[in-house]
């Protein structure tokens, strides 16, 4: 019936246009004519801009559904990589846990045997200084003795030089008297001699 009616309207949309053409006088009917077949153009128009709206609505829904779907996706995925990377964390902060335990347990030992090896150290050094205080006081002992015969020998030998000197000076007044006594018999000689040699002169005149 609308396609009947329509074409009842494009017939007598076209009589009036020729009228238009040829400069015709419209009447009211083909003012009515004019005006119905601008509604229906405006209609129609208006229609196929709906229509466009539409595709456009409906391809933009598309897209939009699309994207969602993408995003959801995109979504999941980072929330899948987030959790990976909370597990691996987690992982890393267990072993992280773990290794700083093996360590401290390290340490204790290390300190343990730091430790025992300085109370060795230490006993070793005390041993050390004690047998090395022994020993320095033996041969301070040892030296002392050493000492003490030789300040006796050097007192010894000081009273010997003492000695000597004493019997040096003993031989020399000797010699000092002997000398003496035996210039005083060459002089006594040497006199004996004048006198015979003045008693001989004297005979022999």
């Amino acid at each position: 019936m609308e396609s009947i009616v329509g074409s009842i309207v494009d017939k007598a949309l076209e009589t009036v246009l020729k009228k238009i053409e040829d400069g015709k006088k419209l009447s009211i009917e083909d003012l009515v004519v004019l005006m119905i077949g601008m509604f229906r153009e405006t209609n129609r128009r208006i229609d196929e801009t709906n229509k466009r709206l539409d595709a456009m609505a409906d391809a933009l829904n598309k897209r939009i559904d699309s994207l969602d779907v993408k995003i959801d996706a995109k979504i999941n995925d980072v929330y899948r990589r987030i959790d990976e990377t909370n597990k691996r964390i987690d992982e890393i902060l267990k072993l992280m846990g773990n290794m700083e335990e093996r360590i401290n347990k390290r340490m204790d030992l290390l300190n343990t045997n730091i430790d025992a090896i300085d109370k060795s150290l230490n006993a070793k050094i005390d041993s050390v200084d004690k047998s090395l205080n022994a020993k320095i006081d033996d041969v301070g002992r040892a030296l002392s003795v050493r000492i003490d015969a030789i300040s006796g020998r050097i007192d010894d030998i000081s009273r010997r030089i003492g000695d000597t000197n004493r019997r040096i000076d003993e031989v020399l007044k000797l010699i000092g008297g002997m000398e003496e006594r035996i210039n005083k018999r060459i002089d006594e000689t040497n006199r004996r001699i004048d006198a015979l040699v003045e008693a001989v002169a004297k005979s022999s005149h």
